[in-house]
């Protein structure tokens, strides 16, 4: 940005004009000191729970060897349902290592992922169960 306002302003100055810059540093308010290991935290819950969904495909094989789509449908049972319920089963077994996961960051203090972060930090992970399963 500094070397680009020097040319604007050397351009400007051919012309007659003048752009006066001043820049000034980032202030933090207190001190801030930066932790890695936070980084290595979410990576790590990132990695066990994207482990969780290769779980899934045991169900869906298993009900494709014993063909329950097709007695189901032969029941009466829409395929919709079918879908739809395998995603609500799968949803709420992801929920539960989801939700001790956020218990886990509330109890340890984690500071880069509690206090104003938490809400970003639960979003994120609500987020990452149904975009995991689909």
């Amino acid at each position: 940005p500094s070397l680009l306002q020097s040319w604007i302003a050397a351009k400007l100055h051919e012309y007659g004009g003048v752009i006066v810059a001043s820049l000034h540093p980032f202030m933090a308010e207190g001190s801030v000191t930066f932790d890695g290991s936070v980084f290595t935290k979410v990576l790590l819950m990132g990695i066990s729970l994207s482990m969780i969904p290769g779980g899934f495909t045991i169900d869906v094989v298993r009900d494709r060897t014993l063909q329950m789509k097709r007695l189901l449908l032969l029941a009466g049972v829409p395929a919709s349902a079918y879908w739809a319920a395998m995603l609500a089963v799968f949803s709420i077994i992801f929920l539960v290592p989801v939700l001790y996961a956020l218990m886990l960051i509330l109890s340890i203090p984690v500071n880069a992922l509690t206090g104003a972060a938490f809400l970003p930090t639960l979003l994120a992970f609500l987020l990452y169960v149904p975009m995991s399963i689909m």
